[in-house]
């Protein structure tokens, strides 16, 4: 009996700790989609999974992508486990640089 009971016990402490520590990916979300609009950044795609996002990011500029990363790691540094771009690259198609930043929440 008392093995059930410890169970259920755990099942509703980890239901409750949910939903009270449940942090809002789309809050972070809306926060680096300000800070990449406020560095005249694009996003070419995004993808989201568990705790990480990856930005596909074109801007006219290199040294904007630059500055939009030092931004974000700056201001969400409580919530950023890591922050990476491997590399800023010329698209010789057009006037654009690219970059896919992947950001790893804590």
């Amino acid at each position: 009996m008392s093995k059930v009971y410890h169970s259920k016990e755990k099942t509703l402490t980890a239901i409750y700790d949910k939903k009270v520590n449940y942090r809002l990916k789309s809050e972070l979300l809306y926060h680096f989609a300000n800070d990449i609009k406020h560095f005249d950044v694009d996003i070419d795609i995004l993808a989201s999974d568990k705790d990480s996002f990856v930005f596909s990011l074109l801007s006219k500029d290199e040294k904007e992508i630059t500055e939009l990363i030092k931004y974000i790691s700056d201001k969400h540094f409580e919530q950023i486990n890591s922050i990476d771009i491997e590399k800023i690259s010329k698209d010789p198609e057009s006037e654009y640089y690219t970059g896919i930043l992947k950001v790893e929440l804590r």
